[in-house]
């Protein structure tokens, strides 16, 4: 650990980001940022993202809905775009299309170049560290809340919250080697803008097993922070490069924040800047909505009751919203069925207009009977001749 009093080191936090939905087709912009962006990004000394998705040029996935990938080109927009980027795949999206995806994303970030934690072939592997810094040292690791095809002993996928031994382990085994310990958090309530009673109590958990700070993603809307002794918890930076219709049902998935992270001898500061995505041109810069990143605790009573009725809101729209999804795959599923109902019929029609076995069609096409032999047809037309004379 570092004993120089004047070391420092920042890391920047962004909230979700995927090359699907509405930014599918626009790894190859690198206008997509502003310059605001760009300037806060560019004033650390790393960034760490929250990846949605897996990078993978795979289309056969087994969900039958909300399935995101990003191609391999997303990673050198990352690249060209965001200083010295940390990729963080442990989210609820990583197995969307199984571990094809997983497969695919490890060898294209070593391909790349570009460090990332979350997962792994196996659980130890996807428990696996990364130390930040020279003089002043930070380790991380990355964590996600959903039980879906999550990494064990045998097979691939992301770290999951159950599986505590690893966690602790890996947080036991940074300590010695670093002055600080960042745990990455994917999980909370979607689309609220308080965190709920179980995520304050699991992040001062991770706190009291040894972190020293907890920053999270994954409601899709920006949430506060409180700290628990010296030490801060984010409980969500809400989107910067993600956009898609189930996020548009819901109001403020327009807006994240970015987050830095200054680490000195003395301890952790914070900055913050809020980002705004322009739908109408796929752009995202600099916002001025700070109003729910604040001090949960410090919230007045007014806008927790707030919330509360706006959960409701939330369940109502996101009901309304997957009922005109199953509408709309239902009626592209009968128009698919008449498209291939009408192939079927043209292609019967074909075959039966081709088919030399039909007596009809045969005679039409073929001659007489002799049409193998064509001497032995003329020899017949020429005794009928003779015959009748």
């Amino acid at each position: 650990m570092n004993t120089d009093n004047s070391a420092s080191l920042t890391i920047g936090f962004t909230g979700d980001l995927a090359f699907s939905g509405y930014f599918a087709d626009c790894c190859g912009d690198d206008t997509l940022l502003g310059d605001g962006i760009k300037s806060f990004l560019g004033a650390n000394d790393y960034n760490v993202i929250n990846f949605e998705s897996p990078v993978t040029p795979c289309r056969i996935t087994k969900k039958k809905r909300l399935a995101h990938r990003s191609s391999p080109e997303a990673l050198n927009f990352v690249k060209r775009n965001i200083k010295n980027p940390v990729l963080s795949f442990a989210n609820n999206h990583m197995m969307d299309f199984g571990t094809v995806g997983v497969v695919d994303t490890i060898e294209s970030c070593k391909a790349s170049g570009v460090p990332f934690i979350g997962i792994g072939m196996n659980v130890s592997e996807a428990a696996r560290c990364i130390i930040l810094g020279n003089g002043i040292k930070v380790g991380l690791l990355s964590v996600q809340y959903k039980h879906y095809r999550i990494a064990t002993a045998q097979s691939g996928g992301p770290l999951h919250e159950s599986r505590i031994d690893y966690i602790k382990a890996a947080i036991k085994s940074l300590k010695p080697k670093v002055d600080y310990v960042v745990l990455i958090y994917h999980g909370g309530d979607e689309f609220l803008h308080l965190p709920s009673a179980k995520v304050r109590h699991q992040f001062k958990k991770y706190l009291r097993w040894g972190c020293d700070a907890v920053v999270a993603h994954h409601p899709h809307v920006v949430q506060g922070y409180e700290y628990f002794g010296t030490k801060p918890a984010f409980y969500s930076l809400g989107n910067f490069v993600f956009d898609t219709d189930y996020q548009r049902a819901q109001n403020d998935t327009d807006k994240g924040m970015l987050l830095r992270l200054k680490f000195t001898k003395s301890g952790i500061a914070f900055e913050a800047l809020p980002t705004h995505i322009d739908r109408e041109n796929k752009k995202v810069s600099v916002g001025d909505d700070m109003s729910y990143f604040t001090d949960v605790k410090k919230l007045p009573a007014a806008v927790r009751k707030q919330e509360k009725l706006r959960k409701l809101d939330v369940i109502a729209r996101t009901k309304a919203y997957k009922e005109q999804e199953l509408q709309t795959r239902e009626e592209k599923h009968a128009k698919e069925q008449v498209r291939i109902e009408q192939m079927e019929a043209r292609a019967a029609i074909k075959e039966a207009l081709s088919d030399k076995t039909d007596p009809e069609l045969a005679g039409r096409h073929f001659g007489d009977d002799n049409h193998g032999n064509p001497d032995e047809g003329h020899m017949e037309r020429r005794l009928s001749a003779k015959d009748r004379i």
